[in-house]
């Protein structure tokens, strides 16, 4: 899981934010309009979430990566 899209709201209105996962820091990060904010892993399992994002891996890959 690399991010997510949440919904803050009722079904007839309400507000989007994501969260992203910095895979360098391993640090999860709420964006929400302007704003940028590092957020613990808590936050992010507590959204009620809209849209999740995975990212494919491919263990060749990561085992040529790892060697370079």
């Amino acid at each position: 899981l690399i991010a997510i899209i949440c919904h803050h709201g009722t079904a007839g209105g309400g507000h989007y934010t994501a969260y992203c996962l910095n895979h360098l820091n391993e640090q999860w990060y709420e964006f929400d309009d302007q704003y940028v904010t590092e957020v613990d892993i808590s936050q992010v399992q507590n959204c009620e979430a809209y849209v999740l994002f995975y990212r494919k891996s491919n263990r060749k890959v990561e085992s040529l990566r790892q060697r370079m």
